[in-house]
């Protein structure tokens, strides 16, 4: 099995809890990428964070403790927001250089199927995209089925 990575951005703990599964799944290591600058609570955090991810902000996000160059496959994980993913997901896309990498990519959205896969391959660089998957507010919407099904979609991405 190759040697994994699960790099996510949670707001809510929808996309926290199919990272954690993954990760147990297939034995791989996790890592939750967090920005300098929070989200304010309530409901300004649905407007500024969407303004973000329209406007196609990088915010700055605090290090990353692993290094990319010891995994072969990586595992992209985020929240949608207005139909685009989180601005986090964003930064490091565009700081960590993914070329060679086997990339899965899973999403949580209130949103449809069609806008929440949206992450475009472009924006990835040359890597293979393995597999992409989604899941509509897994807390909220069948937290065990969600796990069965992201772990059953895992062994297959490795």
């Amino acid at each position: 099995m190759p040697k994994a990575l699960v790099v996510y951005y949670s707001l809510e703990g929808n996309t926290r809890f199919i990272a954690e599964n993954i990760a147990a799944e297939i034995g791989a290591d996790i890592f939750e990428l967090k920005t300098k600058k929070q989200l304010p609570g309530g409901f300004l955090k649905y407007i500024i964070g969407g303004f973000q991810a329209v406007s196609k902000k990088t915010p700055e996000i605090l290090p990353i403790e692993k290094k990319l160059e010891d995994y072969e496959m990586v595992f992209i994980g985020t929240p949608v927001w207005a139909g685009k993913y989180a601005p986090a997901v964003r930064t490091f896309i565009k700081t960590f250089n993914l070329e060679g990498k086997n990339v899965a990519i899973f999403c949580c959205h209130g949103d449809s199927k069609e806008r929440a896969l949206s992450l475009p391959a472009s924006d990835l660089g040359k890597c293979k995209i393995a597999g992409r998957i989604d899941f509509q507010q897994p807390l909220d919407h069948g937290k065990d089925a969600a796990a069965k099904e992201v772990r059953q979609w895992a062994k297959k991405m490795v």
